[in-house]
């Protein structure tokens, strides 16, 4: 978190645990995930999607990052294919899929 100083007006920054009650969102999991799908392909069906049918593009927030939705963009034959609403069970397939095991999604 970035802090002015109230006298020299620096800006320093400050980390804090995150509770685990809180619904911000942890966006460099989200940072980690664009990484590893620009390397590799994963399906809908390899974290339980059935339809549409199509490869993990990239994950994108829209919202607020207090409580917003992560969308999967997909591609299929070279082509964007659409996107889909990504739930935690989905969140978890795509971290335990891609060996993020440090990930943590949901309460």
């Amino acid at each position: 978190m970035r802090v002015p100083d109230a006298d020299s007006g620096a800006v320093s920054l400050h980390s804090h645990a995150v509770p685990r009650t809180t619904h911000t969102m942890n966006l460099d999991q989200v940072a980690e995930i664009n990484e590893r799908l620009a390397a590799t392909s994963l399906s809908t069906a390899d974290i339980g999607l059935e339809a549409p049918a199509g490869v993990l593009a990239e994950i994108v927030l829209e919202g607020s990052p207090t409580f917003g939705y992560l969308w999967a963009r997909l591609r299929a034959g070279g082509q964007e294919a659409g996107r889909v609403l990504l739930h935690t069970d989905q969140l978890k397939a795509i971290s335990r899929a891609l060996h993020l095991a440090h990930h943590h999604w949901g309460l």
